[in-house]
């Protein structure tokens, strides 16, 4: 069989949910979207799952863009991340903190294979 170059398929760069549970998340959440913003392309699926917090949190991250699971009562990071992974459509879940800021180069060291220890399949 003889291949010709319309037989060829680029690589399919896997996708990419990020998942952010947050709490009252205050002036460093806003640091967070804004710098989500910045870095991460409109297509990527961004959870945020606010853990019961009494601040306006929610409602920044649905003016962000992103997806919002809310919880009435704080049950702790380890449920809003599990609530966040059930929620997610994309081939990795890369969960950061609502503080955190990523780097401009953050997401394609996610994606790069060397840095991937395991991937689950769906």
């Amino acid at each position: 069989m003889t291949l010709i170059s319309s037989d060829v398929r680029p690589p399919v760069e896997p996708t990419i949910s990020i998942v952010i549970p947050v709490y009252n998340g205050g002036e460093s959440f806003r640091e967070c979207l804004a710098n989500l913003a910045k870095f991460v392309p409109p297509s990527t699926e961004i959870i945020v799952v606010v853990d019961g917090g009494t601040d306006d949190s929610w409602r920044l991250a649905e003016e962000s863009g992103a997806k919002v699971i809310k919880f009435p009562s704080a049950g702790g990071p380890a449920r809003a991340r599990n609530a966040g992974a059930q929620v997610a459509q994309s081939d990795i879940l890369f969960f950061i903190d609502a503080d955190v800021t990523i780097g401009s180069d953050t997401l394609k060291q996610v994606r790069s294979p060397s840095k991937l220890i395991l991937i689950l399949q769906r």
